[in-house]
């Protein structure tokens, strides 16, 4: 049975526009894969990772595709491989990077695939070229658009909630962060109001955590909860500057 599928690509290693225009050839090859459509490439600045980095030339596509998803996937990195791709540093430059973002309806959680991609509502470099080709496709996980998802992104004042790391943790993702974003380290049980800022840091329990950020926030704010068991202040950082920055504008609550 065919579903429709769509991936994002980008390049920022090498000849750039040749990688991409590789890989969508060789996608139209691919048996249990047509009715391609490519949106138009676009130049973005890298996010995440080391530093240093040159552009990306960014994509999307969408298709038909009777391959199961971890089949897909496999052809997706196999593309990669053909295209010089060496998996050595996480979000470091690459000549091909293919990710597969939607398929069909699907929600899969393994260790080998997570669709809907896990950063597609937060990823401006994704949802611009993805909406030129798949503007109504849904996320499964929101029930949004991928139209709704970019128009979200354009206008949420997003506020961020770090749970349960160490202090010296919070405060080294602190002075990762870029200029613009605000935010306080602090301890729910205390009672201090923290003013308005863009993200709070609480290095005690996450469950205490969230029952104290949200009170510090008003009712129906937008937020995003984010744990990990060993985060890379840059990483975590870099992530965060992604996202739009907070504004003290009335919302729709996402």
């Amino acid at each position: 049975m065919s579903v429709t599928a769509c991936i994002g690509l980008g390049s920022n290693q090498g000849d750039r526009r040749a990688h991409l225009d590789a890989a969508i050839d060789s996608l139209r090859a691919t048996p249990g894969i047509e009715h391609l459509e490519v949106s138009p490439y676009l130049q973005t600045t890298p996010v995440g990772g080391p530093t240093g980095q040159g552009p990306f030339l960014n994509a999307a596509a969408t298709f038909q595709t009777t391959l199961e998803p971890l089949a897909l996937l496999g052809r997706l990195q196999a593309i990669e491989a053909a295209a010089g791709r060496v998996r050595s540093i996480r979000w470091g430059e690459r000549p091909l990077d293919l990710d597969l973002l939607l398929y069909g309806n699907q929600v899969i959680e393994s260790e080998s695939l997570v669709v809907p991609h896990p950063r597609l509502a937060v990823r401006r470099f994704v949802l611009e070229p993805l909406v030129e080709v798949a503007a109504l496709a849904v996320d499964p996980t929101t029930g949004r658009t991928v139209q709704e998802l970019l128009a979200n992104l354009e206008r949420t004042p997003w506020r961020v909630a770090l749970c349960g790391w160490e202090p010296d943790t919070m405060s080294a993702i602190q002075r990762a962060l870029p200029s613009g974003w605000e935010g306080k380290l602090f301890r729910p049980d205390t009672g201090s109001w923290p003013g308005k800022p863009t993200f709070l840091a609480a290095p005690e329990s996450q469950k205490r955590n969230r029952s104290g950020i949200q009170k510090f926030w008003p009712v129906g704010t937008p937020i995003v909860f984010i744990a990990a068991p060993d985060p890379v202040p840059e990483i975590v950082a870099a992530c965060l500057a992604a996202m739009p920055l907070s504004t003290e504008k009335p919302v729709e609550s996402a």
